[in-house]
């Protein structure tokens, strides 16, 4: 018997609702679905329709032109229908969602809660709570997703910001426990102009910034040929330093991290626009106390230049793309050496500025107008044979200035930690004066070539108090003044880089009595240029966290000299108070986030306790022979001591010589004595972990799966000892990130809960 298939019920819904998945009433000419969305409509009667199983009208006519016209049309018709545009945003904000209003799902504020002056908040989905996969899973979908999300991202326009293909993957990314980022709006129109007028009004004269051209990045964002990661970087650290509304913080803090996911997935790929979202990354996660991200990221980045020939003109370019080469190299050396802060281990470019082959920058006009000149070197030009200076030459700028002056205070912090780190009998003490009498001659140099209007008094600093190029100007001549700070400060018996008492006794006592006095006179030079800066109704410029820290440097000079030779400068207690407030006051307005909230808290604290001397082992340590290098016990500075920046909000207590405590540690013994340690007196970190009687380390703590790794570890000798030992801000491993060294990155100050920014890298 033949059973015939059963006729098939004829379809009563049209394309576009079948392709969106949603019931249709059939309506003719358009059903309700497609007129109240505003879609195309299969039924509509007004469009062409295009039937593969028929022949198209007019197809057999002799005007063979329109009919494949008509058929063409038809196609194109159905295949808009069969795919409609996305009406609706993938998140609505708790505002209009608890008041059942549409949502524009823009940020960092939708329209709605913009035009009514409400507070927009975005609720994070279900999914993006979820925990990360266990094991290779977990690996396999971050790879899954930075390959995916930053090809859809990167590829699409500025008009489509997140394509269809990057929305299916941005699904992925929640199920990896990166949902914050793959729901990350695009950023408004408005947003973005806002950006750039608040980065090149308050930020671009940053020292560090100056290397976007602004008429070049207007002209290539209005163009759309925006780089992506490099529009979220500017978002990201204006909306950090300056206020770009309410929740463009925690915005800016998301485009941050998906520039970084961007930038590291095309590795193998380095352009100089990937370098000058860097820059912006790196300082990012210094301000937010993310110093072990900005420590490895720096490496990253100087391999980028290194392949790119950054550090070497390129004369086949125009002037302004060999201009902003040039300072964007110049900005990646003077990261490298507050990073390095004279630890020759640590640093790329300092120690070695002969591989520079660059120009300095030239003055800020012939930037900005495109005005070609050629400036001087980095090592500035030596004296004319009757022995006065060469006079600066009217291409260099503060930009120029402040690089050089960088650049001495690297030779003088080598000099001084090679000093401090040598080992016993390796130290040439005899030749110390004369070292430091060369570099003081550098530095008188580099002050008495400075024209007339680049000199610091307070004529020349009314002029610039209301301008944006304060900031360097500021900048320049505080570093001349930490210059001596850095210079004088290993014959401050009890400071952390200071020698031994035995090193400095052999040392004359009238250069010991130079140094101290030379400390002093100009800590207190500072304090007096914060002064004057306050004085001004505009107040302290925007400024990154080299400002905090020379006001934390400032204080904790005078508080030393107060209390170890305090009536011979004729000081009181109240004097240096009223000097460490003017240090406190610019602390606080210079620079926001964490970090700088950190150093103005421990700067609060030195006030209040003010400097003591407690008695304990020095910490100095030789990178040689990982050995103390002072052996006796000496008078610490507080800042030597536990950290108590971190005894309310650290689970665990990791010492670090920068940060003050109020009490001394337990295992300090009478005057005189040193401390007994449990670990073996090899260790670099043996007597910096005795001081710090509170939980052990998070490398004391072994997994379960590192427990099961070391189980059949014997005493021998076994290849993979220390293989599960990571690199440690906190405990000594990295010295120059003490504060001592003025260094900006210092484990005292990373942030104390790193989970927080799990999921977004």
């Amino acid at each position: 018997m033949n059973i015939s298939n059963p006729s098939k019920k004829p379809s009563n819904t049209c394309v576009t609702c079948r392709a969106r998945k949603v019931r249709c009433d059939g309506n003719r000419d358009i059903c309700n679905n497609c007129m109240r969305l505003g879609f195309t409509c299969s039924y509509d009667d007004s469009i062409p329709h295009h039937h593969p199983n028929t022949a198209v009208p007019g197809i057999m006519n002799h005007d063979g032109a329109a009919a494949a016209a008509a058929a063409h049309d038809a196609l194109t018709i159905h295949a808009v229908a069969s795919h409609p545009p996305r009406r609706r945003v993938r998140q609505a904000c708790q505002s209009c969602h608890s008041r059942k209003a549409k949502c524009s799902g823009t940020m960092p504020k939708c329209d709605r809660c913009r035009n009514h002056g409400l507070e927009c908040v975005y609720r994070p989905s279900k999914r993006s709570r979820l925990t990360t996969t266990p094991g290779g899973s977990s690996q396999h979908g971050r790879d899954s997703f930075m390959s995916d999300v930053a090809s859809g991202m990167v590829g699409s326009g500025r008009d489509g910001y997140l394509s269809d293909q990057s929305r299916s993957a941005s699904d992925h990314l929640e199920s990896n426990g990166f949902g914050s980022l793959g729901h990350l709006p695009p950023p408004e129109e408005s947003l973005v102009i806002h950006t750039f007028e608040k980065f090149f009004r308050h930020i671009h004269h940053i020292p560090l910034f100056s290397y976007l051209h602004q008429a070049s990045l207007m002209q290539r964002y209005h163009s759309g040929s925006m780089d992506r990661p490099l529009l979220l970087s500017l978002i990201g650290i204006t909306s950090t330093l300056t206020d770009l509304g309410h929740g463009a913080r925690d915005y800016g803090n998301r485009c941050i991290s998906m520039a970084e996911l961007l930038i590291l997935r095309d590795l193998d790929q380095p352009t100089v626009l990937k370098i000058q979202a860097m820059i912006l990354i790196i300082k990012h996660r210094i301000f937010f106390r993310r110093f072990s991200d900005a420590f490895m990221l720096t490496g990253l980045v100087s391999r980028f230049a290194a392949a790119l020939r950054l550090n070497h003109e390129n004369p086949r370019l125009c002037f302004l793309a060999q201009e902003s080469r040039r300072r964007l190299m110049w900005s990646l050396f003077m990261i490298d050496i507050g990073m390095a802060a004279g630890q020759v281990d640590f640093t790329l470019w300092a120690t070695r500025p002969e591989r520079i082959d660059l120009k300095l920058p030239c003055n800020e006009r012939n930037f900005e107008y495109d005005l070609p000149e050629v400036t001087e070197s980095l090592a500035p030009p030596p004296p004319r044979p009757d022995g006065s200076l060469v006079p600066l030459s009217d291409h260099v700028g503060f930009l120029a200035l402040h690089i050089r002056i960088q650049w001495i205070r690297s030779r003088i912090l080598a000099f001084t930690k090679g000093l401090v780190d040598a080992k016993p009998g390796e130290q040439d003490l005899e030749g110390v004066p004369r070292k430091c009498e060369e570099l003081q001659r550098d530095l008188d140099d580099f002050e008495g070539r400075l024209p007339i209007p680049f000199k610091w008094n307070e004529a020349n600093l009314r002029l610039r108090a209301y301008h944006p190029r304060l900031c360097v100007y500021l900048m320049t001549h505080l570093w001349w003044q930490q210059c001596h700070c850095d210079l004088y400060r290993f014959a401050l018996m009890g400071r952390r880089e200071s020698l031994s008492k035995e090193k400095i006794q052999s040392l004359d006592p009238a250069f010991v009595k130079y140094c101290q006095t030379r400390c002093f006179e100009h800590a207190k030079a500072m304090a007096d240029m914060f002064a004057l800066v306050l004085q001004f109704e505009k107040g302290v410029p925007v400024s990154d966290l080299d400002l905090t820290v020379l006001s934390y440097q400032c204080a904790n000079t005078l508080y030393y000299t107060l209390a170890t030779c305090g009536d011979e400068f004729d000081l009181s207690y109240a004097s240096v108070t009223d000097m460490a407030t003017s240090c406190l006051k610019v602390a606080k307005q210079s620079a926001p986030g964490p970090a700088a909230a950190a150093i103005a808290e421990v700067l609060d604290k030195l006030m209040e306790t003010g400097w003591v001397r407690p008695v304990t082992a020095s910490t100095a340590t030789s990178p040689a022979s990982g050995t103390p290098a002072n052996h006796e016990a000496v008078a610490v500075d507080p800042m030597l001591q536990r950290d108590a920046l971190q005894e309310a909000d650290v689970t665990h207590q990791l010492y670090n010589p920068a940060i003050p405590q109020r009490n001394p540690p337990p295992q300090v013994e009478e005057q005189g004595h040193t401390m007994e340690t449990d670990g073996p007196q090899g260790a670099p970190t043996a007597q910096m972990q005795a001081q710090t009687p509170v939980l052990p380390r998070d490398d004391e703590v072994m997994t379960s799966a590192h427990a099961g790794m070391m189980a059949g570890v014997t005493t021998l000798s076994n290849a993979f000892e220390g293989a599960l030992d990571g690199s440690n801000f906190g405990m000594g491993g990295l010295e120059p990130f003490a504060m001592d060294s003025s260094s900006w990155y210092t484990g005292d100050w990373m942030d104390p809960d790193p989970s927080r920014h799990a999921g977004l890298m």
